[in-house]
């Protein structure tokens, strides 16, 4: 629920100049639970600053929503920690990496933005 919120929040930021991508963002946040994750190093340089600008700005909205920013709020929760992320990045500190054990090859995959499930997504 917090990464599907986030994800949608996310796209309803991300420009009109970028139709394509932000229709794509949009599906993968509708997707079922499990379907709804994007590896940000298989989208292209210039997708993944938008992303970060985008998660950014839906952030800051988040914040200022009444009830939403405590304990309960899932999608609050997950962009918090995003933003956390995203902050240590640009600090030059490396992401938080899963143990390896449980990834099998750590090579990203480029992601399709024509891959399409739900046929109203705008």
């Amino acid at each position: 629920m917090g990464i599907a919120g986030t994800l949608h929040l996310t796209a309803l930021q991300l420009s009109d100049n970028d139709a394509r991508f932000k229709r794509w963002l949009a599906d993968v946040a509708d997707r079922p639970n499990g379907f709804a994750s994007v590896d940000l190093r298989g989208l292209t340089a210039e997708q993944r600053l938008a992303f970060h600008s985008a998660a950014r700005a839906a952030y800051r909205e988040l914040s200022t929503r009444e009830g939403i920013a405590d304990a309960s709020s899932h999608t609050y929760n997950v962009m918090s920690d995003l933003i956390s992320m995203l902050d240590s990045i640009s600090r030059g500190e490396p992401p938080e990496t899963p143990p390896t054990d449980s990834v099998s090859d750590n090579t990203p995959i480029q992601e399709d933005l024509s891959q399409i499930w739900n046929n109203g997504a705008d």
